[in-house]
């Protein structure tokens, strides 16, 4: 599975005989519910994960639906879902789940660890400070279905859910700070992305 901006020319080389399924959603509405898209736009995505196969299908069961009459408020819930399903796919290429094999990558998990903190941490800096080119990083991380960018994203949330565990009288904006997010609004809006709910309520369930 591949998210494509529509102002972009695409070509897609298959060597297998198989169906292409075009789904296109409204830009503007898919980024304000999903800001970290930008993160996965030409990447492949993998159909071997859960959350992919899922997304299949249900795209599958729309398309037999297709000719039946839906009123306005299914329509609305059915495209919930289908963006819904769309995150846990992005969630499904997480970092931990494919690039411990990689020691590309695993060179480029150190270097984040090493400067999570960091609020200017990116892809450049990551690839200069593990000595090896920005196209060679960004190759390794396409082909296990994420970008440099989402593998510090992922890092910098996943290592705040563990903070939050650990430590309940650290406050949130104080985690949010040393995960190298600047902006604790920010951080607490992609924390309840990813993990479905706001960093107290993660505490409070944790």
């Amino acid at each position: 599975m591949v998210l494509c901006a529509g102002e972009e020319y695409y070509r897609f080389d298959c060597n297998t005989e198989h169906q292409l399924t075009v789904v296109e959603f409204d830009a503007a509405s898919l980024v304000a519910t999903l800001p970290e898209v930008h993160d996965s736009i030409a990447v492949r995505i993998s159909g071997q994960t859960p959350g992919s196969r899922i997304f299949q299908s249900f795209l599958s069961a729309l398309w037999i639906e297709a000719n039946q009459s839906m009123g306005q408020g299914m329509a609305r819930v059915q495209a919930a879902v289908v963006v819904e399903l769309l995150r846990a796919c992005l969630a499904d290429t997480a970092v931990s789940n494919f690039t411990a094999a990689d020691p590309v990558l695993q060179r480029v998990r150190d270097v984040i660890a090493d400067r999570i903190d960091e609020f200017a941490l990116g892809p450049a800096m990551v690839a200069s400070d593990a000595g090896i080119p920005l196209r060679t990083l960004q190759a390794a991380a396409a082909r296990c279905g994420t970008t440099i960018g989402q593998m510090i994203t992922e890092y910098r949330l996943t290592r705040g859910a563990s903070m939050l565990r650990a430590d309940p009288r650290k406050s949130v904006i104080d985690i949010a700070l040393e995960c190298g997010f600047s902006d604790p609004s920010y951080f607490a809006r992609r924390f309840a992305q990813r993990f479905g709910m706001s960093p107290r309520s993660y505490r409070l369930a944790h």
